[in-house]
This record gives C-alpha cells, structure tokens and sequence, in this order.
C-alpha cells in the first residue's frame, strides 16, 4: 500500500523531531544573520587598527553581498541534487574556516576574499534551511514554523551589534570574527547530531528504511512496515533554473521574482539609509540608532504574527499581498507626519512590521509552490532576485540624498516597490485560484512519485493521474 509522507506530516502533531529541527534551523539563520554583518560591526575598529579610512572597506562590504546573491542563484539549487543536510553542513563548515581565518587577517585583499566565501556560504544556506523547514512542518503550521525561521536572521543582526558591542572593547575587532567562527561550529554540531535529511528528498532518492525510521519518530502510531512510502508530486528530471519556468510556472516564477526584488529592496533600503534618514528628520544620531533598532523589532514581530495568521488561511497569497499592501498605504502617507519625528517612526514601525510580514510569509508561500525536486531551486532563485534588490535598494537611497530629496519624500518613494510587491503576489494568487493545494499535499492531483529500496540511482517512477 502507498503511504504518503506529506499526508502523515500534515495529519500529525508537531513532534519533538520536528520541534528539534525547526529550533536548530533557526539557530543556524541566527548565527548566519550574526556572521553576515560580523564585518559591519568590525569596521569602526578596524579602520582605527589599519590606520584607513572607514570606506576604505566598501568593497569587501560589497563583495560580502554579491557572494550573498551568488549563493543565493548557484549553491542552493544543489541541495535539489544532493539533500538539504550535506549542503548544509559543507556550507557552515566553509563558514567556520572563513570567519576564523578573518580573525588573522592582516590585508585588506585577503579579507575581500574571506568575506566573498563566507557570505556565498551564508547565502546558500538561507534558502535550503527555509525548505528543509518547510518539509518538516505539516501545512496547518508551515508559514508560522518557516517565519520564526527566517526572523532569526534579523534576530542575529540584533543580538550580534549587542554583543559586538561587548566583545569589541575587550577583544578589539577580531573577538568578533572568533566569537561567529564558535558560534557557528557549535550549531554546526548540533546540525549534524540533531537535523535528519529532508524525508521528502529522502523518498524521491529511493531511501525507504531511511524514511521509515524518520516517520515512526513523526507518528509512532503507524506501523513501522505499513506499505511504501510516496509522494503525490510532480517529479522534475533535474534541479535546474529552467525547470522553474516548466508546466506552466514561467509566469508565477518571474512574478515571484518581481515581489522577492521589491520587497528585499525597501528592507534593504532602511536597513542601509534609516539611521541617517532620521537624523535628518530631526532625531538626534543616538536617537536614531534607537530608533532603527525599534524598526527591526517592529519587523520581526511582523514575521512571526504573519506567520500565525498565514497558516490559518487557505490562499495565504491573500496575506502576502495584503501585507505588502499594507506597507504601501503607510509609506505613502508619510508625508502627513513631517516636522513630528515620533509620529514619522511610528509609522515607520507600522510600515516596517508590514514589510517583513509579507516577506517572511512570501518564503513560505513559495516553499508550497515548487516540487520537492526544485524546492530550493526555486527559494534560492527568488532569494538571489531579492539580493539584486538588496544592492539596488541602497543605491537608489543614495542617489535621492545625493539629489537633495528631503528625508520624509524619501521614505514616501518605497510605496512604489511596495505597491508593486503587492500586486505581483496578488497575480500569483488569482492564477494559482481553483488549482487546489499545494502540491504534494492530500487531495492534489498530481501523479504520485513511487520509490523503491531498490533504487540506487535516486531515479523515480511517475504514473499518470
């Protein structure tokens, strides 16, 4: 008798398994959100120690967030191909080595090229812990367990400028690429000790003892022998771009791409141009730094109550849209609140909680629109287009200073990519409407992925529906 592993998860309870992989995952994306910006934090010291000037380091800033993108694009569609554990693992490995070998780092040329692995790392790491997260949680639970995992990279940001803040005076700069070189070798460990493979990649791959033994720990009420475990999806030939564009996904997958670039270029935006632009409207530079730590306060409480919300809605591309929609409606009525500072933040905070609302509920959404095959493929891809709109966000931010905009017509300007974040995920919705669940899920009607012990190759039989 099939058995579908998706349906068990759905029908189960969270279990201690599950609990387990969804705190390590997001202690992983906490400390990846430290190591990203370990050299944001170092660079006031460092600059003092290397005799240069702080902009000296732009370009090792720079290339930190181009190997962002290139992991984003490239390494994270190989966990398609070779599972989501190994990728992971080899990924926080290459972090720790890089983040040690920083701490001794004495030329500005090797800290370009430490800084462009560590984040090609971090990058790839993002969109395969999100799926990996994804397929572990049943639907009922998905957007809010894949939200707590992506808050914890903005977590990490925050608890790290705290304890860079200790550690600097201390240890001066290299305390802080020691302190992410530990960190991150101690959730590597509790990677590989506590986070099984993906079971949904492990029953394409054909590995159904592996699978049984993750299951009877998800559901120990099912018999241990009870038929062969399967999946009622489609499966691709192989984890590449063009398989995004396949079946009819073509124009879902650039509207994703469209919402993924707007909505990383206003977060991206404020987190890059906030202090400064409330400095010149008004706030005091201590004052301003409060008050973009509030900011992203505000948008990671945004995350995680998108997330229960989004898992009690049907279509929760309504959620999404509406979110970035949200965002548009504070952004443009900003200009009402110039010449008060503390009605100007608050509604920042509002515009900011609905910014990551629907980026955190945009990833797990998307993590239900690709096969397992292309799981990743497709999170990567759309996280990478995000990390264009990463780079362009503080560009455009520093052309309107440049021009002499005032600070609030500046802040206004993001509801255009807000506006346009919502009804590029609002089209997803309208074109995925009648198309059922996502797939993989009970009910759909997609054929169902058949694996044997004895595939050795990780091939798959698809029989017609």
């Amino acid at each position: 008798m099939a058995v579908n592993v998706v349906e068990i998860i759905d029908r189960s309870r969270m279990s201690a398994v599950q609990i387990r992989i969804v705190a390590i995952c997001a202690a992983v994306l906490i400390v990846d959100g430290f190591d990203a910006q370990a050299l944001g934090f170092a660079i006031p010291s460092m600059s003092k120690d290397w005799t240069v000037s702080p902009s000296a380091f732009t370009t090792a800033a720079t290339v930190g967030v181009a190997g962002l993108l290139v992991g984003s694009l490239l390494v994270g569609a190989l966990s398609d191909r070779w599972g989501r554990r190994p990728v992971t693992l080899v990924g926080l490995g290459v972090i720790v080595l890089t983040m040690f070998l920083t701490a001794g780092v004495t030329t500005m040329g090797w800290l370009i090229v430490l800084r462009f692995f560590t984040s090609v790392a971090v990058g790839a790491l993002t969109p395969n812990l999100i799926a990996l997260v994804s397929e572990y949680s049943p639907q009922r639970r998905r957007m809010f367990t894949v939200a707590i995992a992506i808050s914890g990279f903005s977590l990490g940001g925050v608890i790290g400028g705290f304890l860079a803040a200790w550690l600097i005076p201390a240890t001066h700069w290299r305390g802080v690429f020691v302190a992410g070189g530990i960190l991150t070798l101690i959730v590597a460990i509790a990677m590989l000790v506590g986070v099984p493979e993906s079971v949904r990649f492990l029953t394409m791959a054909g590995r159904q003892a592996a699978v049984g033994r993750i299951m009877a720990r998800i559901d120990p009420l099912r018999p241990a022998q009870e038929g062969t475990f399967t999946l009622l999806e489609e499966k691709t030939a192989r984890a590449s771009v063009g398989a995004l564009f396949q079946h009819g996904r073509g124009v879902v997958t650039g509207l994703i791409w469209l919402t993924f670039f707007m909505s990383l270029l206003v977060l991206y935006f404020g987190a890059n141009w906030l202090p400064t632009i409330l400095a010149g409207a008004g706030f005091t530079p201590t004052n301003a730094l409060i008050g973009t730590s509030i900011f992203n306060i505000a948008m990671m409480i945004g995350a995680l109550l998108s997330g229960l919300t989004a898992d009690r809605l049907r279509r929760p591309a309504i959620l999404v849209s509406a979110a970035f929609a949200g965002a548009f409606v504070v952004f443009a009525i900003l200009p009402l609140f110039g010449g008060m500072p503390v009605l100007l933040l608050v509604a920042l905070c509002v515009a900011g909680f609905f910014v990551q609302a629907g980026q955190a509920s945009l990833a797990a959404f998307v993590g239900g629109l690709y096969p397992t095959s292309i799981r990743a493929t497709g999170l990567g891809w759309g996280f990478g287009a995000g990390r264009v709109g990463s780079i362009v966000g503080p560009l455009v931010g520093g052309l309107l200073m440049a021009a002499s905009f005032g600070a609030v017509t500046i802040l206004s300007l993001l509801a255009i990519p807000a506006a346009v974040a919502a009804l590029a995920v609002g089209a997803v919705g309208l074109r995925r409407r009648g198309t059922g669940a996502e797939v993989g899920a009970p009910g759909s009607d997609e054929g169902a992925v058949v694996v044997s012990d004895d595939a050795t190759d990780g091939s798959t039989s698809l029989p017609r529906p």
